[in-house]
């Protein structure tokens, strides 16, 4: 699993998680997940290397992407993973991996896709920034026109990625915020559902 932040270094993370069978038979077995943040300004650094002629068109413009990974990239998460077991080497050879990991994102079937995270003015970066304004603000009355002027793209422009982005519009988008925010409410402080909307 990746996801993307504009400000932090990569950063990995493991968390074992057990799988329970669909067959009564089988044993729950141990299945160990990677899941590393994508540092924006490490992708822009290295996308002029990868594509020196620019970058390719992207195939899709989803906000989220699914590829195969090739033997080359599975064996790279492989050795980031490993270096775990070495906690006085891994701080030294991490970032290394991590930045053979994005080239080899970059070179993926996903890797237009990928480099738009490292473009500062990439539609994907401006309703990035619309969506951490959202998630910081969502108890807030919300404008999208204010929204659209903030990350300097007119409304209808805005509304149209954003939807293609996150499958549901700005506003859609607050309201489940706000829900899973109250769900949460109710879940951790066992208040009813009416403190919960207030």
């Amino acid at each position: 699993m990746f996801t993307t932040k504009r400000t932090s270094c990569c950063s990995p993370s493991i968390c074992p998680l057990w799988l329970k069978s669909h067959e009564p038979h089988l044993q729950p077995a141990p299945y160990l997940g990677l899941r590393i943040t994508l540092d924006a300004a490490v992708i822009a650094t290295l996308v002029p290397k990868v594509f020196p002629n620019g970058v390719p068109p992207q195939s899709n413009t989803r906000g989220i992407s699914v590829a195969d990974s090739d033997e080359a990239l599975i064996e790279t998460s492989t050795r980031l993973v490993a270096l775990f077991a070495t906690p006085n080497t891994a701080p030294l050879i991490a970032p290394l991996i991590i930045e053979e990991l994005l080239i080899r994102l970059l070179l993926s079937p996903i890797g237009s896709h990928v480099a738009q995270i490292g473009m500062s003015e990439s539609h994907l970066h401006r309703v990035g920034r619309a969506i951490d304004w959202i998630r910081m603000h969502y108890a807030e009355p919300m404008h999208v026109d204010d929204l659209a002027a903030m990350v300097h793209m007119s409304t209808s422009s805005f509304h149209q990625h954003f939807k293609t982005f996150t499958a549901m519009t700005p506003v859609q988008y607050q309201k489940v915020l706000r829900l899973q925010h109250a769900r949460q409410l109710l879940i951790r402080a066992n208040i009813d559902v009416t403190n919960a909307a207030i």
